[in-house]
């Protein structure tokens, strides 16, 4: 747990940047086996989609056809990666379940203010941002 508790300080102060940092408090570690974060890079780049979509939408409305040209081949870029990790996923569903990553969900402390959030972390403890586009 110590070791846990201070890559979440480093989580914290590193890829949140949160100043004024009183402490910090795991909350719970979950472990992630292969098909799990197949499906989390799912589910994540589906709300890239939706996002980029509403995006997309706006700068039709608004007549900007440099930006919607941007967010097409974005959209596309996210379709490709969506697709990748559906194959991830089915060729993960009946494997052997390993740990990949620990999944923390934890507290900062800062002043008056208090925050959850979830971070991964390898198995030789070190923190790992997921990038749906470079993992496959």
């Amino acid at each position: 747990m110590e070791q846990f508790t201070d890559l979440t300080r480093q989580y914290v102060t590193d890829e949140l940047q949160i100043e004024g940092l009183d402490s910090v408090r795991v909350v719970k570690v979950d472990t992630v086996d292969n098909y799990e974060y197949a499906q989390i890079m799912v589910d994540l780049l589906h709300q890239m989609d939706a996002e980029m979509l509403y995006e997309y939408q706006a700068a039709v409305l608004s007549g900007d056809t440099v930006a919607a040209r941007d967010l097409e081949i974005q959209i596309d870029e996210i379709a490709a990666a969506g697709e990748q990790w559906d194959r991830e996923v089915e060729a993960t569903e009946h494997a052997p379940k390993t740990v990949r990553f620990y999944l923390l969900t934890a507290n900062y402390y800062a002043g008056s203010d208090i925050d959850q959030f979830y971070f991964f972390v390898t198995t030789d403890f070190k923190v790992h941002i997921p990038d749906p586009f470079s993992e496959l």
